[in-house]
């Protein structure tokens, strides 16, 4: 049997508007495929300053990179103090899906 990292891999980082924002990437054994999301967190203002967190859900076909250059979302969870998490709603090509 083969072991699987299930470990948390940083994929990109990048400042915008007084934050991170990271591409991270992980296994998920729920698919058997790799997993990525995106995730802002704005610079804290003090170290124990708590933040809420919004997930957006994309929906089936996008990934976790659709959200973040159109929406400009940035600058908003800096104003309003919370963090942005966009996971991969379509996580692997191998998966079919039939609603009817």
């Amino acid at each position: 049997m083969t072991e699987v990292d299930y470990k948390l891999k940083d994929i990109s980082e990048e400042r915008l508007a007084d934050g991170s924002q990271n591409i991270k990437e992980h296994w998920s054994p729920v698919t058997s495929s790799t997993m990525k999301f995106s995730i802002y967190v704005p610079d804290l203002k003090t170290p124990d300053e708590k933040l809420d967190t919004l997930f957006f859900l994309a929906g089936l076909g996008s990934n976790e990179k659709d959200f973040l250059v159109p929406t400009k979302f940035q600058q908003y969870a800096c104003q309003y103090r919370f963090i942005v998490v966009g996971p991969d709603t379509s996580p692997s090509k191998d998966l079919h899906f039939n609603f009817y």
